[in-house]
C-alpha cells in the first residue's frame, strides 16, 4: 500500500519550509496572496522539494519566485493527480490557467 502526504493549509514559501516539504512524486500549488498562480507536477525522478526549491530559487522564472504560499499533495500517480487538479481550477475559471502556468499542454 501507498500511503500519501497532503499539506492541511498553506504554508510559508520560505527555504526552511520547502526543506520539510516531501521527497516524494506529487502536485504542488504555488500561491501569492492566497490566489493560486501555478500548479505544477513532480514525477519522473523529481520530487516536490527539488521542484519547489527550483521555484524558489528562481530557476523557473521570476512570477514563480514571486509566490509567498504552497501546498502539496503527494501520489504514486502524479500525472493523474496533477490533470484532476487542472481541470478543476479550470473549470473555476472559466478555462483560465494559474497565472503563471501560461500555455498548457
Amino acid at each position: 500500500m501507498t500511503s500519501s502526504t497532503q499539506s492541511t493549509e498553506t504554508i510559508a514559501f520560505t527555504e526552511t519550509n520547502v526543506e520539510r516539504a516531501p521527497v516524494s512524486r506529487g502536485v504542488y500549488f504555488l500561491s501569492r496572496a492566497n490566489r493560486v498562480i501555478f500548479i505544477g507536477v513532480a514525477s519522473d525522478g523529481t520530487s516536490i522539494r527539488e521542484e519547489l526549491l527550483r521555484h524558489l530559487r528562481g530557476e523557473r522564472g521570476p512570477c514563480t519566485r514571486a509566490a509567498s504560499e504552497f501546498e502539496y499533495d503527494s501520489s504514486p500517480n502524479p500525472r493523474a493527480l496533477y490533470y484532476f487538479y487542472l481541470e478543476s481550477y479550470l473549470g473555476r475559471t472559466g478555462g483560465l490557467p494559474p497565472e503563471c502556468n501560461g500555455d498548457l499542454d
